[in-house]
């Protein structure tokens, strides 16, 4: 573990694993090209709504830099490790947290857990596995940070009307939600493929359906 002071009252307690993995992710970035790109935005660094902990505003006079907006990100990144965030925007930033700390939960009965074959574990383990009542936590077991710089982005909504349909002998209205069961699949898709970030995304949406 190693200590990072992040300003005069904030020191953040990280792995030096973590540690290399930020500055791993770092390096991959062209920060000439994003100066230039700051330029065109006319983007100031510490005028963000959300105040990260160590950032400051550039001082009167004071010229931006390549290294500046590299200690901008840096600050977001341990930020959103330090506060365990699975994603968060901040700017032109986007970035994406995955704790090889973290473990997915699957119910007994769940489609992934029958589709474990008998032969692939030991007697005493399939004994174990066959009893369980509760649930399987499956841990990551791999850290994962993705970082993006998207100078400009759009989105747009449209509100759709739904027919409302009323069950006899209930008054409230049925909602209209996406089949568990298909969402599931994606889930066993997702642990498959190891994308745990979106196997993170799935599950926190099928609990919500239940």
């Amino acid at each position: 573990m190693r200590y990072i002071k992040v300003d005069d009252k904030m020191t953040v307690r990280m792995k030096e694993s973590t540690l290399k993995l930020l500055d791993k992710a770092l390096v991959s970035f062209d920060w000439e090209m994003i100066l230039k790109m700051y330029k065109i935005m006319k983007r100031k660094i510490g005028n963000d709504q959300i105040k990260i902990p160590g950032l400051v505003k550039l001082q009167k006079g004071e010229k931006l830099t390549p290294e500046r907006i590299k200690e901008e990100v840096r600050l977001i990144i341990i930020h959103v490790i330090s506060q365990d965030l699975p994603e968060f925007v901040q700017g032109p930033w986007t970035i994406y947290w995955v704790n090889g700390e973290w473990a997915i939960e699957f119910e007994a009965d769940d489609d992934f857990t029958n589709e474990i074959e008998s032969d692939e574990m030991s007697n005493e383990e399939q004994e174990e596995f066959d009893e369980m009542e509760d649930s399987l936590i499956i841990p990551i077991g791999e850290s994962k940070i993705s970082i993006y710089f998207v100078p400009q982005a759009a989105s747009a909504s449209e509100k759709i009307e739904e027919e409302i349909r009323i069950v006899p002998k209930i008054e409230a209205p049925i909602k209209i939600t996406r089949p568990t069961t298909d969402l599931q699949k994606e889930l066993d898709l997702a642990v498959k493929l190891e994308n745990y970030e979106l196997a993170v995304r799935l599950r926190d949406l099928i609990n919500e359906q239940k």
